[in-house]
């Protein structure tokens, strides 16, 4: 970010397009260090959105004891009517992304969980893995 002729470090992560738009990618504050590989939510969630069936995914990080954290993901489909399991999708993820991305576990969800500003609610997302 500039401010003058300055930058301001922020933690954000964005990309600038041919056409010098700014695409806001994340937050590196968010990032999951699992065991030392770090990890950026909305790059594993965006790799989960290219499955056929999914609509939307949400990627956050719990607690793990042996890795410091772990990703998990819930999903909302395209189509209700669609059936995924979680062995399924986690399948794919193998084939599709780097192995230390992929979720530990993988919530199929008919909505995901929304703040009353319409964002996903990443600490209702957490709570879908707490038990």
């Amino acid at each position: 970010m500039m401010e003058g002729d300055s930058w301001v470090a922020t933690t954000d992560l964005a990309d600038i397009d041919a056409d010098d738009f700014i695409w806001l990618r994340g937050r590196a504050d968010s990032a999951i260090n699992r065991g030392g590989f770090k990890i950026i939510p909305t790059e594993v969630a965006g790799i989960l959105e290219k499955n056929e069936l999914v609509k939307e995914a949400v990627v956050v990080g719990i607690d793990d004891a042996r890795l410091g954290q772990v990703p998990v993901a819930a999903v909302e489909l395209i189509d209700n009517t669609a059936a995924i399991s979680e062995e399924s999708l986690r399948a794919w993820a193998k084939e599709n992304m780097t192995s230390y991305f992929v979720p530990v576990r993988i919530a199929v969800v008919d909505q995901l969980p929304r703040t009353p500003s319409m964002k996903v609610s990443q600490a209702e997302v957490k709570r879908l893995f707490e038990s």
